[in-house]
């Protein structure tokens, strides 16, 4: 491991992470003739030394097929992306005996996860697992750096106010895979001689805000859940006085943090002002206005007034539930992970009929749909018992969030047939057992929108 500066320390990871032989050969478009001809830049891992680490793959781009290289227009820049998110590749060495775990790219953080818990953790050969929760996988982060000539602007990409010239256009989208919306960041060289030092410390900053990120936000729901147990407050102290640095500082890398922020987060909610009920003992009134101030950057709202503090102490925070916005006409433009609540609120022992069924008996939802939305929730608690833990959690948060959308009163259409395509998707991998999920979501839909 060897020092770079503003990044800590880091490791080549080229052993960890394989690509197919056909690497190159991989098509740039799903379908399209063209393939890519691009090579592996580096694959590394990258620590600051205390909480956050980040795996980081680059590929630089070659030949384009028989078509040269002709300019990418944005709606297919952004499809090209998300396409190498479905390159298959090897994590090696991922734990539980396994030798090569086999996935997709975009898939790989859970098993990049279980290889580095396994390998920084020293245990005996008699001693079970190291316990999985000490280390979480975010949500992936793709970053384009490319000249005008090479591809337009994607229409929908926010631009992003540098406040300074130097050389480049900075953009931020979002796009769909396989049901979850990843952030995207566009560097858009708009002149031959970019200022390459500004240009590198642009990607740092854009590479560790989102790592900065995604730490506070898995610590804080993990410290959510595991609340009753009484954690360290020194610890969770120290976590976020120097974890919120990054995010709350308004210059960092040269460059001004706010319009970044607001680009990137701004439909997220790191806090939700409704659930300030638990972890009153774990902040500080300066740090849940740290807390605060960042989502007040990101939604354009403040969710913390000191005249609402009793006594003038602290407030508790709470990570937000998985959220859906529509935009203009109706389309859905961000969604995320449930992070609040009992993840095994549906799956689970017992819960099906307690929590779910409760809910359903509840609401104000025709009978016939009412009856269909329970079986529903059956068939899902079956298929879910089918899974690994992990997808198992995801199949019980795309459900929770299916059944919010369902008994809202005002459920809609779009939003409900994107977290029922999530849930279809479980079919693939449980054959017969989850036949059901398609057509009970499509009845459900029909019946009440």
């Amino acid at each position: 491991m060897v020092p770079w500066l503003g990044e800590g320390v880091f490791c080549d990871a080229t052993s960890v992470f394989r690509f197919p032989p056909s690497f190159s050969e991989f098509p740039l478009l799903s379908g399209d003739e063209r393939t890519s001809g691009f090579a592996c830049a580096y694959r590394r891992l990258i620590t600051d030394g205390f909480v956050g680490i980040r795996f980081e793959l680059a590929v630089a781009g070659g030949r384009s097929g028989r078509r040269g290289r002709a300019r990418f227009p944005g709606q297919d820049l952004v499809a090209l992306l998300i396409n190498w998110l479905d390159l298959p590749i090897a994590v090696t060495s991922s734990g539980d005996g396994d030798r090569r775990n086999n996935c997709h790219l975009g898939q790989a953080g859970a098993p990049l996860t279980a290889h580095i818990l396994r390998a920084t953790t020293r245990l005996p050969t008699s001693t079970p697992s190291a316990d999985r929760s000490w280390l979480h996988p975010g949500r992936p982060l793709l970053l384009a750096d490319y000249t005008s000539k090479e591809a337009q602007r994607p229409p929908d990409a926010k631009v992003v106010d540098l406040r300074q010239d130097i050389g480049v256009c900075l953009a931020h989208c979002r796009a769909s895979y396989r049901g979850t919306l990843v952030g995207v960041w566009l560097i858009e060289r708009t002149g031959p001689n970019p200022d390459r030092d500004a240009l590198r410390r642009l990607r740092v900053h854009l590479l560790r805000l989102h790592t900065e990120y995604e730490c506070v936000r898995l610590v804080l729901r993990f410290l959510m859940r595991q609340a009753k147990d009484g954690r360290n407050t020194e610890a969770v102290s120290r976590f976020l006085n120097r974890g919120l640095d990054l995010l709350t500082s308004p210059r960092k890398y040269g460059f001004d943090q706010d319009p970044i922020l607001a680009a990137a987060y701004e439909a997220e909610q790191l806090v939700a002002a409704d659930e300030w009920r638990t972890m009153t003992h774990m902040l500080t009134t300066n740090r849940a206005r740290d807390v605060a101030q960042i989502d007040n950057v990101t939604r354009g709202q403040a969710l913390l007034d000191s005249n609402t503090t009793p006594d003038g102490g602290s407030q508790p925070v709470y990570i937000a539930d998985r959220i859906v916005v529509a935009g203009k006409g109706g389309t859905v433009n961000e969604f995320h992970t449930r992070a609040g609540g009992n993840i095994h609120g549906v799956i689970g022992s017992g819960n099906v009929v307690t929590n779910s069924f409760n809910r359903i008996d509840g609401s104000n939802l025709p009978d016939e749909a009412k009856a269909l939305l329970k079986q529903l929730t059956e068939a899902v608690a079956l298929t879910a018992s089918k899974l690994p833990s992990e997808e198992a959690e995801q199949v019980s948060r795309d459900l929770t969030a299916f059944q919010d959308e369902a008994l809202s009163g005002t459920p809609r259409r779009n939003v409900l047939q994107v977290f029922g395509d999530s849930l279809q998707k479980a079919v693939d991998f449980v054959g017969d057992v989850g036949a059901p999920i398609a057509n009970l979501v499509t009845a459900v839909i029909g019946l009440i929108t």
